[in-house]
């Protein structure tokens, strides 16, 4: 029998680097995301579910047009498999903190309580091991943005009938984070 495992991968702070590129019209941000946690139902162990928070930075208002948005991190897929594993990344509709209450036996396992699924993004595995997932986010982000959605962070799980274990890598060096938010968009402001 499985027992409850919580993995609480991170927690720290949120870093910005903003990035300007004088006399172009796109700009952009790096949003390094550090905190993270990992939820593993005890019942089936390739049941999982990754919790990222970050925050966006007050520059990032609805002046701002994001053409892109792509969200970075590493996971760890332990058993091989034959095809892809379709992950969907969803908004977490309530507060939470790495160190909180998030055991599978509370909230996280199905939508409209604790995130929604009705605004969301894809993403897949498509190697065994640590590999990069990158996701293009831009959505959720002009959801953020345009205050359409209270900021509570993403949700990642697997969609669909195949299933494996993974889990989001958390050995990085001293100043790296967990994940990565990049974000490029027009200011209509700028002359």
């Amino acid at each position: 029998m499985l027992r409850n495992r919580i993995f609480h991968l991170a927690l720290v702070m949120t870093i910005v680097v903003l990035v300007s590129n004088s006399g172009h019209a796109l700009d952009s941000l790096i949003v390094n995301i550090n905190q993270a946690a990992t939820i593993v139902n005890p019942e089936d162990a390739t049941d999982v579910r990754a919790l990222l928070r970050f925050d966006l930075p007050t520059e990032m208002d609805t002046t701002k047009i994001v053409t892109f948005a792509e969200l970075r991190f590493r996971v760890n897929t332990p058993v091989a498999f034959e095809r892809p594993i379709r992950l969907k990344i969803c908004p977490i509709t309530r507060n939470w903190s790495p160190t909180g209450n998030i055991g599978w036996s509370g909230p996280w396992t199905h939508p409209g309580g604790d995130f929604a699924d009705t605004i969301s993004c894809m993403a897949h595995i498509d190697t065994c091991g640590q590999t990069t997932i990158k996701a293009d986010v831009a959505r959720l982000i002009r959801y953020y943005i345009n205050n359409n959605l209270e900021n509570n962070g993403l949700i990642i799980y697997q969609h669909g009938n195949l299933r494996r274990a993974f889990s989001i890598v958390n050995n990085r060096l001293p100043g790296t984070a967990v994940a990565q938010l990049a974000i490029y968009y027009v200011d209509m402001n700028r002359e």
